[in-house]
């Protein structure tokens, strides 16, 4: 069958290294190689920016001794510039290789209700930061996630202007106010 998907049958894989063969394994390797060659990080600094507390875990997907977590793989992909929806592709197939993910998958994509108003946002959010969404970095993302889908925005983050007083009440009180001293706080804030 040709333009088939490689699939791994765990019941033929042998050894320490059940993932070794898979199609997500070399992906994760080949992006791995191309940002030490082009980028100069070592994938110790690659593991650091997934938010791995060591790259022991990176190591062993990269030679597949484990498999790819599926809830990471477009974070892998976008740090290592590597097309997102082949390689998720090729995570499902690496831990579920009975399904036919092409075929259940194929006419699922969701199309966006309004291509204008999607890439103003886009387009406005990529001038804000001066590059590419897909560029910034992991912990930077992660943040725009949880902005995202917190429907109460306004009351948990910060405004700009507000960051300076913040800052001063942390440099000042870094374990928080007691209900006294917010109280007085309240009062003479009041008072402004």
């Amino acid at each position: 069958m040709a333009g088939a998907a490689a699939v791994v049958d765990l019941n033929n894989a042998a050894g320490d290294y059940p993932f070794g063969n898979s199609q997500a394994t070399r992906m994760l390797q080949a992006g791995l190689e191309a940002v030490e060659k082009d980028k100069g990080w070592s994938q110790r600094q690659v593991a650091k920016m997934l938010n791995y507390k060591t790259s022991v875990v990176l190591s062993h997907m990269a030679l597949g001794r484990v498999p790819i977590p599926i809830d990471r793989a477009l974070d892998f992909a976008r740090l290592l510039k590597m097309p997102a929806g082949e390689f998720l592709m090729a995570v499902l197939e690496q831990r579920y290789p009975g399904i036919d993910w092409p075929r259940h998958l194929a006419g699922m994509s969701k199309k966006p209700s309004s291509k204008a108003a999607e890439s103003y946002v886009t387009s406005e959010l990529e001038a804000l930061a001066g590059t590419e969404l897909d560029s910034l970095p992991q912990q930077v993302v992660n943040v725009l996630r949880d902005v995202v889908a917190d429907r109460n925005a306004p009351r948990r983050w910060m405004a700009l202007h507000e960051v300076p007083i913040v800052e001063v009440l942390r440099e000042h009180h870094p374990h928080g106010l007691s209900p006294a001293k917010r109280k007085e706080l309240d009062e003479f804030i009041a008072k402004l």
